[in-house]
C-alpha cells in the first residue's frame, strides 16, 4: 500500500522539480531594467563578472549569449564581429527586418540606402562611423543641391538603421541622433477656388470628371480614388468609405490600406458630386473599380497624368497643378463653408488636429479676413470712432 502512495505521488514530484526549475533564477547572466535601460550581468567560468547596460532586453539578451559563447569557444570568437561588420551589410540585414513598411515606404528607404547612404557609408565599419562624418555628409548632401526634404528623410533612414545597431550592442551610440537635419521650408498649398474645380472637371476627360470632383470636395488622395470600389460608395447616405488604395511602386501597382490608420474613414460628399458618381457605379459589381483606365483595370498614376491630367491643367489655364492639389482645394472648401479643425481631421484622415493646423494653418484666409475686420471694430469702439 505505501509502495503504491509512492508511485502514485512520484509525478507530482516531478512536476513540482520542473516548475522550480523554470522559476530558478539564470546563475549564468541575468537581465535586469534600471531607469529605462536594461542592466545585463554575466558570471564567467572562471569566477569573473562582467556587466553592461543597454536600450533594450533583446539587446542585453543578446550580449549575454555572446559573452558566454565567447567564454565557451574562446577559439572561435577572437574577431570583434563590430570591427568587420560593415555599413552595407548591417543596412541589408536592417532592411530585412522591416517587415512593418509599406511598399511606398520600403521604395523610398531603398532608394535612400542605395543612392546616398551605402555610396557613403557602405564600406566603413559600424564603429567607425562619427557623427562629424554625419554632419559632414549631411552639408555636402545640401550643398550639392539635394532638396532638404530629400537629405532629411535620408537622414532620417540611416538614425534608424544605427538605432538598432545601438540596442543590439554593435555600437555604443547611434551618432545620427544628435545631427540636426536641414530646415524644411513648406511649400505654399496650392488650392483652387469653386469656379476653377468647375473648369478643371469640365476640361478632363468625361470619364475622369467625377474623379477631379471627389479629391476637390471630398479629399481622397490619388491613391484612395484609384482603389475606390462601388461598395464603397453608399448612395442614399451620400457616403464615400476610404478603406483601399493604389499606388505605383517601382512600375508596379500595390493595393493596400490607406497611408495611416486615421486614413481609413468615411467621407461626406456632396450631392453634386454623388449625382457625378452613380454613373460609374452602373452595370459593376460591387468588387470592381469606380475609375479605371481607358483600358480597363487600375489607373497607373504616371501614365494618367501624362495623358490627361496635364492636358486638362493647361487647357483650363490653371498650371503647374499637382494631383495633390485637390486635396488642399478641399480642405480650403471644407473651412470655408465652417468645417472645426475637428471635423477636418476627421475627413482628410489625419492622425491629430496639430497636423490639420500645422499643414493648413494658413489656408482659410476668408476666416482671417473675418477675425481681423472685428478686431478693427473692436478697437474703433474703444476709441470711440
Amino acid at each position: 500500500m505505501c509502495n503504491r502512495r509512492n508511485a502514485d505521488a512520484r509525478p507530482l514530484v516531478w512536476l513540482l522539480f520542473l516548475v522550480l526549475s523554470l522559476m530558478a533564477p539564470n546563475r549564468t547572466g541575468s537581465v535586469r531594467q534600471r531607469s529605462g535601460s536594461w542592466q545585463a550581468r554575466v558570471q564567467l567560468p572562471d569566477g569573473r563578472q562582467r556587466s553592461k547596460t543597454f536600450s533594450s532586453r533583446r539587446a542585453a539578451e543578446r550580449w549575454i549569449r555572446d559573452q558566454t559563447d565567447d567564454a565557451a569557444h574562446p577559439s572561435a570568437n577572437h574577431t570583434d564581429p563590430t570591427a568587420t561588420t560593415t555599413f552595407e551589410q548591417w543596412s541589408a540585414q536592417w532592411l530585412a527586418e522591416l517587415t512593418h513598411l509599406r511598399p511606398s515606404s520600403r521604395a523610398r528607404t531603398v532608394s535612400a540606402l542605395r543612392s546616398h547612404l551605402v555610396p557613403t557609408f557602405g564600406r566603413f565599419s559600424l564603429p567607425q562611423i562619427t557623427a562629424a562624418h554625419v554632419r559632414r555628409w549631411l552639408v555636402g548632401m545640401v550643398d550639392s543641391g539635394l532638396a532638404p526634404a530629400t537629405a532629411t528623410r535620408c537622414l532620417r533612414v540611416l538614425g534608424s538603421c544605427l538605432q538598432l545597431a545601438a540596442d543590439d550592442g554593435l555600437v555604443q551610440a547611434n551618432v545620427a541622433r544628435g545631427v540636426r537635419p536641414p530646415q524644411v521650408r513648406r511649400k505654399q498649398q496650392r488650392h483652387l477656388t469653386v469656379e476653377e474645380v468647375a473648369r478643371l472637371a469640365a476640361a478632363i476627360d468625361s470619364r475622369y470628371r467625377a474623379l477631379v470632383l471627389v479629391g476637390a470636395w471630398c479629399g481622397l488622395r490619388i491613391g484612395e480614388m484609384c482603389g475606390l470600389r462601388v461598395r464603397d460608395v453608399d448612395v442614399v447616405a451620400r457616403r464615400v468609405s476610404c478603406v483601399s488604395q493604389i499606388v505605383e511602386v517601382g512600375g508596379r501597382l500595390v493595393e493596400g490600406e490607406p497611408k495611416s490608420r486615421a486614413g481609413v474613414r468615411v467621407v461626406p460628399t456632396p450631392l453634386h458630386v454623388m449625382e457625378a458618381l452613380v454613373p460609374h457605379l452602373q452595370g459593376k459589381a460591387p468588387a470592381d473599380l469606380v475609375f479605371t483606365a481607358p483600358e480597363g483595370g487600375p489607373i497607373r498614376r504616371t501614365l494618367w497624368s501624362q495623358r490627361f491630367w496635364r492636358p486638362a491643367v493647361q487647357a483650363a489655364g490653371l498650371g503647374p497643378l499637382r494631383v495633390h492639389d485637390l486635396r488642399h482645394t478641399a480642405v480650403s472648401l471644407w473651412l470655408a463653408a465652417g468645417a472645426s479643425p475637428l471635423e477636418v481631421r476627421a475627413r482628410a484622415g489625419h492622425s491629430s488636429v496639430s497636423a490639420v493646423l500645422d499643414i493648413y494653418g494658413s489656408t482659410n484666409t476668408d476666416s482671417e479676413d473675418r477675425v481681423t475686420t472685428r478686431l478693427d471694430a473692436l478697437a474703433r469702439a474703444a476709441v470711440g470712432r
